[in-house]
């Protein structure tokens, strides 16, 4: 499996890490050309994820990791422009990989904020929640419940303010009951608030 991955993608920069896999910059190989021609539809990028499962080896072999399952299902076609999408993945036996389209000359929305002052305009605003809620939309469409919606989740091209929610790790399928677990920032939201009452009160 390593061999056919290596035979399909080369492998690139290291773009960063979350807090079960590491991301790095891809290339495909289908037209020859040079590794440093980077055509739009080559680029993607290459998430390693480690598997900590407690399944054997030969259970897990038999098992659809979660995100992959659920990203499949958000891609089905048609596919939305508003969300990442997922070109393959390859199954490792101590971790998978996930293969995903790398929008051109794109940032985190946290990233593309924090450039301009820290804010949107109002106008900038209006242009990237609509595509928000369309993406989300799709998602509880097709039976899915992101659960991490932040703006480092958010990728955006900052000349055409065009926007992809990316990182379904946090997802799940939705269910006709209420929610019974927090995901996502839950837990650093939760200690902001903790410390800003206790600071309020001194």
């Amino acid at each position: 499996m390593v061999g056919k991955l290596q035979e399909i993608y080369t492998l690139g920069a290291h773009l960063g890490r979350g807090g079960f896999g590491f991301v790095y910059e891809g290339i495909r190989n289908t037209d020859g050309l040079p590794v440093n021609n980077r055509h739009s539809n080559d680029l993607c990028l290459i998430q390693f994820y480690s598997c900590t499962l407690s399944h054997s080896q030969h259970v897990r072999k038999r098992c659809l990791p979660m995100e992959v399952a659920l990203m499949r299902h958000v891609n089905s076609a048609p596919a939305s422009p508003y969300v990442l999408n997922m070109i393959e993945w390859f199954d490792l036996p101590s971790h998978y990989i996930l293969v995903l389209e790398r929008p051109q000359s794109c940032q985190d929305l946290h990233q593309f904020c924090t450039a301009q002052g820290g804010t949107l305009t109002e106008d900038q605003a209006r242009i990237v929640m609509l595509q928000v809620i369309k993406a989300l939309r799709l998602c509880q469409d097709r039976g899915v419940l992101h659960r991490d919606l932040k703006p480092q989740n958010l990728l955006i091209q900052p000349d055409t303010l065009e926007v992809k929610l990316i990182d379904f790790g946090c997802a799940v399928f939705l269910k006709d009951a209420p929610c019974a677990k927090i995901s996502g920032e839950y837990e650093r939201l939760h200690k902001g608030c903790t410390q800003r009452k206790h600071l309020q009160h001194r």
